[in-house]
């Protein structure tokens, strides 16, 4: 189902808490964030275009929307990854001063194909 950006735009919440970076007119990276309580948040989406990695971008941003967390507010703030991510997330949010509050176990199993 696709939806139109007017009806996006108006499911959108907490864009206060957001940090979003612009190389001329795309956006370079950016890390969201949405209260989930009145003193608790979430960041559910980190990302930086592939021209953009390696170079501090992604701390950067996550700094700046934990900054603005604090400044609206905001006492706890959650974000979740795979410690499998190739992009090394964990690290990365364990420099901008989160902890690892639990690991859950990811399980796998290829499948073949079945049968007619």
């Amino acid at each position: 189902m696709s939806v139109d950006y007017d009806t996006y735009l108006a499911g959108v919440r907490d864009t206060e808490l957001w940090a979003v970076a612009w190389a001329g007119d795309e956006i370079a990276g950016l890390a969201t964030a949405e209260r989930t309580g009145s003193r608790s948040a979430d960041s559910p989406w980190v990302a930086v275009r592939p021209a953009y990695r390696r170079q501090g971008l992604a701390l950067a941003l996550v700094t700046r929307s934990l900054a603005a967390m604090r400044e609206h507010g905001v006492t706890y703030a959650a974000i979740r990854t795979v410690a499998e991510n190739p992009h090394r997330t964990v690290a990365l949010y364990e420099r901008a001063g989160y902890e690892v509050g639990r690991r859950m176990p990811r399980y796998r199993k290829p499948l073949t194909a079945v049968s007619a």
